[in-house]
């Protein structure tokens, strides 16, 4: 489940439970979708192989910028997940 995913990551970056956060995935250099139902699984959330995975601070308003830092990433592989540093 994604809830999982956004727990793990919040561990692996030092991140507190007090941020809000939004998941992304990013595909194609190019492509971007914010991931809000976090109940689904990877697959059904048609994350796979060759996505990344990004986790941001939610803007406090509308004009936040959309890009995160690099360091907040894991790219999707075949059979499991890697830390972007």
């Amino acid at each position: 489940m994604l809830d999982r995913v956004v727990a793990e990551m919040r561990r692996l970056f030092n991140i507190d439970d007090s941020i809000d956060v939004v998941l992304e995935s990013h595909f194609a250099m190019t492509m971007t979708e914010t991931l809000s139902n976090l109940d689904l699984t990877l697959d059904d959330a048609g994350i796979g192989y060759g996505h990344r995975l990004v986790i941001r601070e939610k803007p406090a308003n509308s004009s936040g910028s959309r890009q995160p830092r690099q360091d907040l990433a894991i790219n999707v592989t075949a059979n499991c997940t890697k830390a972007v540093s």
